[in-house]
């Protein structure tokens, strides 16, 4: 496994340039397409850890190695990558596009923990195949990100982590609750239950005379 790859090491490689705010205190977030990174000029993906989050719609087959396992994509697919585990792509054919955005930590600062987010935990697979529907949903979070980040609007940087936010949150909606998560809600329903049955016991419901 390489160096952890720094988002100033993915804008040389990439571009040959690093913006200049790139490490400004409100952190850094920017959204690209695939297309711009294939082709004959096309760098080779090093399998490393990096130091900033990524969220990427893949689109072809493709494998991703992650951590110790390799996950084998048929059509398409949403990937979550946190700076904690390395991991690369490997595309199998000749169809392959999509779209990612990048963002440091610091972007969400004072915004909402990250890593309080199942996708972004370690020993999770942050991989989800799409069917087509799914992939038109999740197509439309990044086309508003690409217009936000062209936009002139003055909150936009708000908008930007909204929209995160409203992707990850659909994305979890997507995935069965855990068995771990179901044991916590039945848990809480039945002390839920048991109080409200005390209650009863204690104060019991008188019928009225009139009744």
């Amino acid at each position: 496994m390489g160096k952890i790859q720094s988002l100033e090491d993915f804008y040389r490689s990439k571009f040959n340039y690093v913006p200049d705010n790139i490490r400004n205190g409100v952190g850094h977030f920017n959204v690209f397409t695939i297309d711009e990174f294939i082709g004959k000029n096309s760098r080779p993906v090093v399998y490393s850890r990096k130091d900033y989050f990524k969220i990427t719609l893949i689109i072809g087959r493709n494998k991703i190695h992650y951590a110790d396992k390799v996950i084998d994509i048929q059509k398409q697919a949403l990937f979550f990558a946190n700076p904690q585990i390395p991991y690369k792509f490997e595309w199998i054919d000749d169809h392959k596009s999509g779209i990612f955005c990048v963002f440091t930590p610091a972007f969400f600062h004072h915004f909402g923990n990250l890593n309080d987010y199942e996708v972004f935990k370690p020993g999770t697979l942050p991989v989800f195949e799409l069917t087509d529907d799914q992939m038109e949903d999740v197509s439309r979070f990044f086309k508003k990100m690409e217009d936000e980040m062209v936009s002139g609007y003055t909150h936009k940087y708000d908008l930007l982590r909204n929209l995160v936010f409203d992707l990850l949150h659909y994305t979890l909606k997507m995935k069965p609750a855990s068995k771990s998560e179901r044991q916590q809600t039945n848990a809480s329903q039945r002390i839920t239950n048991l109080f409200l049955e005390l209650l009863e016991r204690q104060f019991p419901l008188r019928m009225s005379d009139s009744s």
